[in-house]
């Protein structure tokens, strides 16, 4: 089977996590074709902040450095926004890049990866080209985005015509069925996020005199880092040594560390830091804590049970996919709480080896991949079994 993918969000040198969920599927999906025979190809049109009013250039990518096939037309300019909101001129772009990409691939599927824009776009290239489409789907913010955003009634348009809709948890299915009640969504099927386990894989644990504990996450209001400050505190004011790493950068930084100092909390800043880096930190943690309001899939928690890590997170629908029974713990959102469940690691006695086995079988790339070939192959036959059906 040929599919061609198409993308608004691609890692850029300056935002490197930029799209990378949605790289990492094609990636996975790449390797598998080496085994299966299928094809896959990435048409990606990027529009961001630039000075100039409009500047364009297209980029092939490399199968050996990149991992996927295929080209990005990467669009800078003033009015990006406008741009980026106008499923008309985006349309146009990927009509112009799929002359480009899919010269002699044949495809048999259109695989959208974020429901607005790129599924409004499927659905229209889709119908050109007669092909059925399906839409993964991760972000955070399409709930409200189909509640208020004015083109709404595009995305619900893009949604009810695809094959499938795949979400990474059953919280986001369960969210996205609430959200879309008036409207008749197709099969929406859960693939877990993948986990690039050449990275992020186990070691045994080192002893340390004290917790090592590991909060990633942008430093964002929302992320409540400041229960996490203000936990490790009490527990250093208790006289249980502790300290905690944070990994990240955002417009929260500031205040965290005001109130860092404020509490002679035993709290360290690292600031943006490479995968390898990251996997480091992880492996040295007695565990990775999670302390967000809000989440609709967790892919650092994902890579810290790779590693053998257990997780503290805060106590969300979202985890149930992920914290089964004997990997961490859920928390209240208080600091009480976060204090019992961090002091309960000095008596836990977590299955490290155990916890990376099932995190290796259910992120990594190879069975993400499987996931995602079987819901492409079940929309390629149901499309022709209604096709059939209807001539």
């Amino acid at each position: 089977m040929n599919v061609i993918h198409l993308s608004c969000w691609y890692p850029q040198p300056d935002k490197p996590n930029y799209g990378l969920y949605i790289r990492q599927q094609v990636q996975a999906l790449t390797e598998l074709a080496k085994i299966d025979g299928s094809k896959h190809v990435l048409a990606a049109v990027v529009v961001g902040p630039g000075k100039a009013s409009f500047q364009s250039s297209l980029r092939y990518l490399d199968p050996d450095s990149d991992g996927v096939r295929g080209a990005i037309v990467e669009i800078r300019t003033r009015f990006w926004k406008m741009l980026y909101n106008n499923p008309p001129f985006l349309l146009q772009q990927f009509r112009q890049l799929y002359r480009h990409v899919a010269d002699g691939l044949n495809p048999d599927l259109i695989h959208a990866h974020i429901s607005y824009p790129c599924g409004v776009v499927a659905r229209q290239l889709a119908r050109q080209l007669k092909l059925p489409y399906i839409i993964s789907d991760h972000w955070l913010a399409l709930k409200r985005h189909l509640q208020v955003h004015p083109l709404r009634h595009m995305t619900y348009k893009a949604m009810m015509g695809a094959q499938a809709i795949i979400v990474p948890t059953t919280f986001m299915k369960q969210e996205l069925a609430k959200a879309s009640v008036k409207h008749q969504l197709p099969k929406l099927v859960v693939v877990p996020p993948t986990v690039d386990t050449s990275v992020y894989h186990y070691k045994p644990k080192t002893q340390h005199n004290q917790l090592h504990l590991v909060a990633l996450a942008p430093l964002l209001k929302s992320k409540r880092l400041e229960l996490l400050i203000d936990a490790v505190a009490e527990l250093e004011a208790q006289n249980i040594p502790c300290r905690l790493t944070v990994i990240g950068t955002g417009s929260h930084q500031s205040n965290l560390e005001g109130r860092s100092f404020d509490h002679h909390a035993p709290v360290r800043f690292v600031g943006r830091q490479t995968r390898k880096q990251i996997a480091t930190h992880l492996l040295d943690a007695d565990a990775v804590l999670m302390a967000s309001s809000y989440e609709t899939y967790g892919p650092y928690l994902a890579e810290a049970l790779s590693t053998g890590t257990p997780v503290l997170a805060t106590n969300l629908p979202i985890w149930q996919d992920i914290i089964a029974p004997g990997f961490g713990e859920l928390v209240e959102p208080t600091v009480a709480d976060w204090v019992v469940k961090i002091k309960g690691l000095l008596s836990m006695q977590y299955q490290h080896e155990t916890i990376a086995q099932f995190a290796a079988i259910r992120y990594s790339p190879t069975s993400v991949a499987q996931l995602l070939a079987a819901a492409q192959e079940s929309a390629v036959q149901n499309f022709d079994q209604d096709t059939t059906h209807k001539s």
